[in-house]
């Protein structure tokens, strides 16, 4: 109860005070959460010391992990404040790149499975999409409190983002994929332990095999997409080039092979903006 009522608090600052106070206040929220949230901390600092490389010193991993931090406030005013976030909002605020990659994996009419890393604020970049009239359909993982889950989903179907839960919600994209529409997957953690170890970072870690199997089952396209926050907090919304599954061969074989492409692109991305990628649990048993 206590952290459902601490989100309705969040609420209502998030659709009252003006978006520099919010971005004020969450970069001042963030410095708190980092003092005292000692477990999350340590998660995104072994994080960065795989991403940015040994040769990090810790001054340079504490400096990226606040950023982190301020950047997850952020996103988090942002989605409670949907109820802000119009249409001239998002012209305004997310410039989108590629997305003729988008268009050109849709023409075949199998669906296109637009997946992404944990990075910046990509529930908005859900928005976005279906604001220019694509539609959306995404998983993720259920809240413990049904109180928050419910007001997260409200949240997302607010702005029109179709939204199940990661272990009952197959069904739904696949149905989505073939009404030739859009699912969107967040492929970088393996939540539920049924993934498989591939090499990032140069290191092992574990991805969930969902969009390469999506792909497999349907034949859909996989675009890698990343939504980059700016330094005045705008965004840049960008597509890369679709991933094909190949046909026929061993099924996990297949699975493996566009695993590894699509985190090869989530690396790229990850690796130029560590300050927003927030996962805060550690993505490497070492």
């Amino acid at each position: 109860m206590v952290e459902y009522l601490t989100l309705i608090v969040v609420k209502l600052i998030a659709i009252t005070l003006p978006w520099p106070a919010l971005y004020w206040l969450a970069i001042r929220v963030a410095w708190l959460n980092y003092r005292l949230s000692r477990a999350s901390k340590a998660g995104i600092r072994a994080n960065l010391r795989v991403i940015l490389g040994e040769g990090a010193s810790e001054e340079e991993i504490d400096k990226v992990a606040r950023e982190t931090f301020n950047n997850f406030g952020k996103s988090i005013l942002e989605f409670f404040g949907y109820s802000r976030i119009d249409r001239r909002f998002l012209e305004d605020r997310v410039k989108v790149l590629g997305l003729e990659n988008v268009d050109e994996a849709r023409s075949l009419g199998r669906g296109v499975i637009l997946t992404s890393a944990h990075l910046s604020n990509t529930e908005l970049g859900g928005v976005k999409m279906v604001d220019a009239g694509y539609p959306v359909t995404g998983l993720a993982l259920d809240h413990d409190n049904h109180s928050v889950n419910r007001l997260f989903n409200r949240q997302r179907a607010r702005k029109g983002v179709k939204m199940y839960s990661l272990t009952r919600g197959g069904r739904h994209c696949l149905e989505a994929l073939r009404r030739n529409e859009l699912i969107c997957l967040v492929g970088d953690r393996d939540p539920t332990g049924t993934g498989i170890e591939i090499e990032y970072f140069g290191k092992r870690a574990k991805f969930p095999v969902g969009p390469a199997r999506f792909s497999i089952a349907t034949g859909a396209p996989i675009v890698p997409g990343f939504m980059i926050r700016q330094p005045d907090n705008t965004f840049e919304l960008i597509f890369e080039e679709p991933i094909h599954p190949r046909q026929g061969g061993d099924r996990n074989e297949l699975v493996s092979e566009l695993t590894r492409a699509y985190a090869k692109v989530c690396e790229k991305y990850v690796g130029a903006h560590p300050g927003q990628f927030a996962t805060f649990f550690p993505m490497w048993k070492e």
